[in-house]
């Protein structure tokens, strides 16, 4: 456990969980921010329009978990807006000086919250921070599996060193972070909205604005935070084939954001990135045709040249 000096009240630090149909798994968020560490925490939910019970989960758990907390509350999108205006939602609801956010089926490790604290009372001017994420598994028999995949591969850390103009070039050709590590400074979260244009694909672009705006995205070597494979719009375990919401998002703020300025930098990178968004194209053409036989064959074509036998 991180030393707090008892001489100097601890900052208030802000959990914030976004939710959408999460009642299965949301308990087990919840959970594990109840056991932190850190001694002074804001607990705020917010649930993006959804269809299960999923906030009568979340108010029955705070009823007997609230006291741990300085203070708590349940906030609802009045629409579906996607990951990036919940994001945006419970961000300007928070009243921490540091923010923590987290999806409604991850987990955060214990000592998750007073590690970032640590780091920051060793780095103050950075806004920005990341650190490791280990991926983990729910089997059939209900038991959590720890997998061997962490995230950001050891061959990106190096990225991190770099400045923040260095960083943006890297991002425009590929993402280095593992966005549900992230832990920030309130005033550079509110400050730098998500951009909700991208409704499912809300972190990379981001990461790129903020760079591109000079802010240094800072890394310590420490795993903080456990990422659940599946159950979710983006995830999927092993090699399966992303969904037709988060593709299309992806392919948005390819063109408006990245390719033509990749296209001035590296243009084989550029045409690179536009003939996989053409294959994901394909694909999703093919799968909403899935009934017919010929689409069938050439879907079990495709499957092999883009190196996935589980589209779905």
């Amino acid at each position: 456990m991180t030393k707090i000096d008892s001489r100097k009240e601890p900052v208030l630090v802000s959990a914030c969980v976004i939710t959408y149909n999460s009642s299965r798994t949301v308990v087990e968020t919840l959970d594990s921010i109840y056991a932190q560490t850190y001694p002074r925490l804001e607990l705020i939910i917010s649930d993006d329009c959804s269809t299960d019970d999923t906030v009568e989960v979340c108010r029955k758990w705070l009823e007997t978990h609230k006291d741990r907390f300085e203070d708590t509350s349940i906030i609802q999108m009045e629409k579906n807006g996607g990951i990036a205006a919940n994001l945006n939602f419970v961000i300007r609801a928070t009243k921490g000086e540091w923010l923590k956010s987290i999806a409604g089926d991850d987990l955060l490790l214990p000592n998750c919250i007073s590690d970032n604290m640590e780091f920051v009372s060793r780095n103050e001017n950075d806004g920005v921070i990341f650190s490791n994420v280990r991926e983990f598994y729910v089997d059939a028999e209900g038991k959590r599996v720890l997998t061997d995949n962490y995230q950001p591969a050891e061959s990106a850390k190096k990225y991190y060193a770099m400045a923040a103009e260095e960083q943006y070039n890297r991002i425009l050709s590929l993402c280095f972070t593992p966005s549900n590590s992230v832990f920030w400074k309130r005033s550079v979260a509110v400050t730098h909205p998500f951009p909700e244009q991208y409704p499912y694909n809300e972190d990379d672009p981001h990461w790129l604005h903020l760079t591109k705006e000079g802010i240094k995205l800072s890394y310590f070597d420490k795993t903080t935070v456990l990422y659940r494979i599946g159950d979710s719009i983006s995830k999927g375990r092993d090699n399966s084939f992303i969904g037709e919401k988060y593709h299309y998002s992806r392919l948005a703020y390819l063109y408006a954001d990245r390719y033509f300025e990749l296209l001035k930098r590296d243009p084989g990178r550029a045409r690179q990135l536009q003939k996989e968004f053409f294959l994901g194209d394909v694909a999703i053409v093919l799968l909403k045709n899935r009934r017919n036989f010929f689409t069938r064959a050439v879907l079990f074509f495709f499957k092999l040249l883009v190196g996935t036998r589980k589209i779905s």
